[in-house]
């Protein structure tokens, strides 16, 4: 079975897959950006492109130990996914150990999307997966894609996570950018539970650098599918309508005035999900300006590469 995801290949409007307009309880991902310190400053980042979204953090560039835990208590309360990201490398924090395993023991499928360049030992096993943003398949190329980071040790870094882990999944992810071989990309991380190629995104502010423009949306404009499926929760806890906000300035409220479940059934989620689903998303200002929702597919998602990287396990 091969592992690389062709996404080319399906079918992405929302009607073909039976959608309702109905959300959930509460939401199946809850994304937090866990700290806005990098060590790299890649070329495609929304944070290297706008450098004031991270600087509007600097009186908050790690997410605190309580604003975790409470994070962490109500998505395991669900069962949902929590996944790590945001704006820099998700191992420069101290406590990713620490807080992975409090996660998982709460309840949460704990999903880490790092650049590679530490060492990952310590959650393996811990984590429900690792996404390892990889970006080429050769040292020259990784070096236009990841400056300052080291091509070998990533190599050791994910080959010692296939070897060792025993459930944890371990994926791949490569953005398909200009200067990039990407099948060879494909070729060499062909080892791994699954290679995803992921389209380049402007996050309104990146400069266009695309090696493909193929829409997948490329009729009408559909109701995106990220307002049903995730919440995104920064450093002081604070919720946003959208993961394209990186600077946050449609934040609406924080985790200490309404839980989760209120936030994700607040009036602002509620309008938006309900202006998409009327078709008339556009007329939200955010989305109004966003340049990459021809890429919003309701056929793949975060939920079909788990279940597609199962398939793949040999450990």
């Amino acid at each position: 079975m091969s592992n690389y995801v062709n996404m080319n290949d399906k079918k992405h409007h929302e009607k073909l897959m039976g959608f309702n307009g109905k959300v959930s309880v509460f939401p199946p991902m809850v994304i937090i950006a866990y700290l806005y310190v990098c060590n790299s400053r890649c070329p495609y980042c929304p944070y290297t492109a706008n450098p004031t979204a991270r600087q509007k953090h600097s009186d908050c560039k790690y997410m605190p130990d309580d604003v975790f835990k409470k994070i962490a208590d109500e998505t395991g309360k669900y069962g949902s996914v929590l996944r790590f990201t945001g704006g820099g490398e998700p191992f420069l924090h101290k406590n990713i150990v620490e807080h992975t395993k409090y996660a998982t023991t709460a309840g949460c499928k704990v999903s880490i999307i790092t650049n590679g360049s530490m060492d990952v030992s310590g959650v393996l096993d811990v984590a429900d997966m690792i996404e390892f943003s990889v970006d080429a398949g050769n040292a020259q190329d990784y070096a236009k894609a990841r400056p300052g980071l080291k091509w070998d040790f990533l190599n050791e870094n994910v080959i010692n996570a296939i070897k060792t882990r025993k459930k944890t999944r371990i994926i791949t992810s490569i953005i398909n950018q200009k200067g990039i071989d990407i099948e060879q990309a494909k070729k060499h991380w062909g080892f791994v539970d699954a290679v995803q190629v992921r389209k380049f995104l402007s996050f309104g502010t990146n400069q266009d650098n695309s090696a493909d423009k193929t829409a997948y949306i490329q009729d009408v404009r559909i109701p995106c599918p990220w307002p049903f499926d995730r919440l995104l929760i920064n450093t002081k806890g604070q919720y946003t309508i959208c993961n394209i906000d990186v600077g946050f300035d449609y934040a609406f409220s924080d985790i200490n005035s309404i839980s989760i479940k209120d936030a994700w059934h607040s009036k602002e989620m509620e309008l938006l999900r309900s202006a998409h689903t009327s078709g008339l998303g556009r007329l939200i200002s955010i989305c109004r300006s966003c340049e990459d929702w021809k890429y919003r597919t309701w056929d793949y998602s975060y939920f079909k590469l788990r279940e597609y990287a199962d398939g793949n396990i040999t450990a």
